[in-house]
């Protein structure tokens, strides 16, 4: 068996040096390359965070502008129909004889109460005062529609804001001659005329 020489093992000795070294290189390059793609990772993190904030706050921005075009709009609507200010008794009056007309109703019997405070948080942050008006009001339907109908009606045309408590339909006992057809039924209900006005201190 042939021996081996020192010559082979310093040669031998040099290539295991540079293997040891290349993996050294790689091992080391590896680990520069890990922190690289970590690096890269928490860049993209820090981005996509950042332009999520950027559209949260696009969208508050958003929601925040159509909140006051339409508050303005409603400001608006309400001040038109008379529901800021004063109450207007007799204006609410008229509105019930006109519609009463209009619908064809008989037998239109009301009484108003006086007007008392609403809690605060019936419209908080407002800056306003809410108050409400109590009334009775009896009138003869022909049927039950025809009351929803005239409750609907003046909702929508009152000049204050108007909340139906409660209605009872009974039928009515009450000769209507000059009704075709005549009205078989009496409403007896509760409503409330509400205004807002400004706080006083």
């Amino acid at each position: 068996m042939s021996g081996i020489a020192l010559d082979d093992f310093r040669r031998l000795g040099g290539d295991l040096l540079l293997f040891l070294v290349l993996v050294a290189l790689a091992v080391t390059g590896a680990g520069l390359m890990a922190d690289s793609v970590r690096q890269a990772k928490r860049a993209l993190t820090a981005t996509a965070t950042a332009q999520r904030e950027i559209a949260d706050k696009v969208s508050r921005i958003r929601e925040e502008e159509l909140w006051w075009r339409e508050s303005i709009a409603r400001f608006q609507q309400l001040s038109a129909r008379g529901i800021l200010g004063r109450e207007r008794p007799l204006d609410w009056v008229e509105e019930l004889r006109a519609l009463s007309q209009e619908h064809s109703l008989i037998g239109l019997e009301y009484e108003l109460g006086p007007p008392h405070a609403l809690p605060d948080d019936a419209f908080p942050a407002s800056g306003y005062q809410a108050l409400s008006s109590p009334m009775k009001l009896r009138i003869r339907p022909r049927h039950e529609g025809e009351l929803l109908d005239f409750l609907d009606a003046l909702r929508d045309q009152a000049s204050a804001l108007l909340r139906v408590r409660r209605c009872v339909l009974e039928r009515s006992r009450a000769p209507t001659p000059d009704q075709t057809p005549p009205a078989t039924l009496e409403a007896n209900c509760e409503l409330e005329w509400i205004t807002l006005g400004e706080k006083r201190p």
